[in-house]
């Protein structure tokens, strides 16, 4: 595939309404509000003698990834970002003002992040008519600092926790376990870890 992202491949990836210059204007936002890292080798600063007791402990040493983690996150930030709501497009899809909408996310049933004095509402907590069932029940546990990436991780990825009752060897995803009208209580609780 070339270097240049076509809208048709955004599409593919669920990102229906991204251009490659909206994806890149979110991935200027994201990068602007990140402090500077640096990365140092994994052994700076070590002996040679505390590199083998750390080898013989199991640790590697080595870079042994094909991609960067943190350019990973940065663009799944950006996707987040680029398929996010304004307040005023949240309260459209939601049929309601965005007063109203304002007003969950103060009382942390509507998750949101700024960015630049830009409030972002996830795509992701809402279904066809709506909302997804129960989750402004969860919303309300996460801490309002999670970062949006962490908070879209722990929607999207399988909890030991939750399982199918139908199939108990099957994990489910919290919005998957929303989705199939699971009792939130239990999601609820796992959201105050977060």
């Amino acid at each position: 595939m070339s270097d240049r992202i076509t809208t048709g491949f955004l599409t593919d990836r669920g990102l229906k309404n991204a251009t490659p210059e909206t994806l890149n204007n979110a991935l200027r936002a994201v990068l602007k509000g990140m402090t500077p890292t640096a990365y140092d080798d994994a052994t700076t600063g070590l002996t040679e003698r505390e590199q083998d007791v750390l080898r013989a402990g199991g640790l590697r040493l080595a870079k042994d990834f094909d991609e960067d983690p943190l350019t990973t996150t940065v663009a799944k930030y950006a996707a987040i970002v680029s398929r996010s709501h304004s307040v005023k497009e949240a309260s459209e899809r939601l049929g309601t003002t965005s007063g109203r909408v304002r007003q969950m996310i103060a009382d942390g049933s509507l998750y949101s992040f700024l960015i630049d004095n830009s409030r972002h509402v996830p795509d992701f907590q809402f279904a066809r008519n709506g909302l997804v069932p129960n989750i402004t029940r969860v919303n309300r546990e996460l801490d309002p600092r999670a970062h949006p990436v962490a908070v879209y991780n722990w929607y999207h990825t399988p909890n030991d926790d939750l399982f199918a009752e139908d199939h108990p060897d099957r994990t489910l995803a919290p919005l998957d376990w929303l989705n199939a009208g699971y009792d939130p209580r239990q999601l609820a609780s796992l959201a105050k870890q977060l």
